[in-house]
């Protein structure tokens, strides 16, 4: 590994150099500088060949079932999705148990619950919506997510995300096979989704400060986030307002980033992750998708299609400066998305979009010419 690469070891050569720390200290920092690099490429790279697994995987089963799908009655087809689903969930467990392979495990159960999943869902082929057969498999799917919970191993991040991304999802299966109706299921799912974040966030205000609550955490924000997917589907679903969905999320929005900022800057430490800054940067990219459909609803388009994504960049930016510089080179692509959009539209104003863009990159050049000279 290049010292000058890895910006631990050139803090290192740094230090030494300044005399702060002596050969034999900074050679013991190297050797853990390295070690801890050689982890994370290992972890990336269980994530990613577990992911193309899992894809591998579900293609076979579905060229399987491609090619004896004729020969197969409905239910012997979901019974076999369900059984490998299943298999590879309990084998998940004792992977997750590990921490050198906990991204196999992780990736194992998705993998498992969504062809699970996909069994229940294809179930109404044989079985319509208020008949026994629906009835049972509506309580299967209930079953699911709890029997995936108690196959875990401990209180994982990863594996808290996974169940309760799960939950939801096998609770929409089970009142569809109840017989409720679209919009049935989601004002259900809205009702749990509210009772659930109030529920977690009472809980992770009373939990004792030596308590571990990582899972009660994870599964709090997956709600939180997951509620953008809930808040759309109810305005373009029961309300049926399709063109103005958009504003309901720009709320939800930013209720998310308020609790960031709160777990951020005013949580206690047992509630603090280090983690919640990528999220918060999250959100700019997300607000900058949703600032062009703002935009567009209110009828500014050409050349102010570009106002959206810019005030996501001068709110970002001055933040991501003084507290994450995760959330500064987001910040900086929704800069780049209103430079394009502006250039979209150039020809039919260039002299004043060539003075706003140069105005910009003057005011990117001076903050990096700051930088250097210290925090700005």
């Amino acid at each position: 590994m290049s010292r000058s690469s890895d910006p631990v070891l050139a803090a290192i050569e740094r230090w030494l150099e300044r005399g702060l720390v002596g050969e034999e200290l900074a050679e013991r920092l190297r050797a853990d500088a390295v070690a801890s690099a050689q982890e994370r490429g290992r972890t990336q790279l269980q994530y990613t060949l577990g992911a193309t697994a899992g894809l591998i995987l579900l293609l076979a089963a579905g060229i399987f079932i491609a090619r004896n799908w004729a020969l197969l009655g409905v239910p012997f087809r979901c019974a076999i999705l369900v059984g490998t689903g299943a298999l590879l969930v309990a084998g998940a467990r004792p992977l997750e148990t590990r921490a050198r392979l906990e991204p196999v495990g992780l990736l194992l159960r998705a993998s498992g619950l969504a062809l699970v999943l996909v069994a229940w869902l294809y179930s109404d082929e044989a079985w319509e919506a208020g008949t026994p057969g629906a009835f049972l498999v509506a309580a299967l799917a209930l079953l699911t997510p709890w029997l995936s919970v108690r196959l875990a191993s401990g209180r994982r991040a990863g594996t808290a995300a996974v169940n309760t991304i799960a939950a939801y999802a096998f609770l929409a299966v089970f009142l569809d096979r109840l017989g409720l109706s679209g919009d049935g299921v989601v004002w259900v799912l809205d009702a749990v989704l509210l009772l659930s974040l109030v529920s977690l966030a009472l809980r992770l205000r009373a939990a004792d400060p030596s308590s571990a609550v990582e899972a009660t955490l994870v599964a709090f924000l997956v709600s939180l986030f997951g509620g953008l997917v809930l808040v759309w589907w109810t305005a373009v679903g029961p309300l049926g307002v399709e063109g103005s969905a958009i504003w309901p999320l720009d709320l939800w929005l930013l209720v998310i980033v308020a609790v960031l900022l709160w777990g951020i800057h005013r949580a206690p430490p047992r509630l603090w992750r280090p983690w919640y800054d990528r999220l918060l940067a999250g959100t700019v990219l997300i607000g900058m998708v949703f600032s062009f459909f703002s935009l567009e609803e209110v009828d500014l388009r050409g050349r102010w299609m570009a106002l959206g994504p810019a005030l996501v960049a001068a709110v970002g930016i001055p933040y991501g400066l003084r507290h994450s510089r995760a959330v500064a080179l987001n910040a900086c692509i929704a800069l780049l998305a209103a430079a394009g959009a502006l250039t979209r539209w150039g020809d039919r104003g260039p002299l004043s979009v060539v003075l706003v863009l140069g105005a910009t990159a003057a005011l990117l050049f001076g903050i990096a010419t700051r930088l250097a000279r210290g925090p700005v």
